[in-house]
């Protein structure tokens, strides 16, 4: 989690500080995420060996942390990423399992694999479908949707997900769940991230004195 601010800081200038010091860290933590990678291509969340399988939510954090690595150009060794790939098309992500929280990691793992240019419509449908069918009167206003709307803009389809992101708003009415690190400041980043990457027509109506006070509040209590 600490290197993750690194990645958004060395993109701006005025906040990147000591170019080497950041690659230092990058690497600190590369080191760290090859030895709790899992021949399965997930991830430990402390040490592979006295983990049996590997930590879905942890395995698609540290996913998305490498892949925004290597988009802001930093050296993602080619291994660690092609096991990263094929397990985010393993059954372990891709099953709903009957709960939002299931679906809300098969969504971001069709998300991320989009990232890497895996292109899975069938499987986009069929998460779809399930939503409707299961959590009909939820899926709209949870996170899974953003990862949806993120991934329907991946795959040129930004007019479904613009439907899917422009009724979402910053709030501090979220649900908790532990288990994904899921919590109002985590749901609220994610929204920020999608629209600002895929939607930034959306970014002006977001970032208003009120939503910063939503956003800083976690921070500055500590909760964060």
């Amino acid at each position: 989690s600490r290197a993750v601010p690194m990645l958004v800081l060395r993109s701006m200038k005025e906040y990147a500080g000591d170019e080497r010091k950041l690659k230092e860290m990058f690497q600190v933590t590369l080191n760290a995420l090859r030895t709790r990678q899992k021949s399965d291509g997930g991830f430990a969340l402390y040490s592979p060996q006295y983990e049996s399988s590997s930590q879905v939510a942890v395995s698609l954090y540290a996913a998305h942390f490498l892949i925004e690595a290597k988009s802001k150009g930093l050296a993602v060794p080619e291994d660690i990423l092609g096991r990263v790939k094929a397990y985010l098309q393993t059954e372990s992500v891709r099953i709903s399992g009957g709960n939002l929280s299931s679906v809300r990691r098969w969504a971001f793992a069709l998300y991320l694999s989009a990232r890497l240019g895996v292109v899975n419509g069938a499987s986009l449908a069929q998460l779809k479908r399930e939503l409707e069918k299961d959590f009909k009167d939820q899926w709209e206003g949870d996170i899974a949707a953003l990862y949806l709307a993120g991934t329907y803009a991946l795959y040129r389809q930004e007019e479904i997900g613009e439907k899917l992101i422009k009724s979402f708003k910053i709030s501090e009415s979220v649900v908790t769940d532990l288990e994904d690190y899921l919590d109002p400041l985590n749901r609220n980043s994610v929204l920020l991230y999608m629209a600002g990457k895929h939607y930034p027509s959306r970014v002006k109506d977001l970032i208003t004195p009120e939503n910063l006070r939503i956003l800083m509040k976690p921070i500055n209590s500590g909760s964060a």
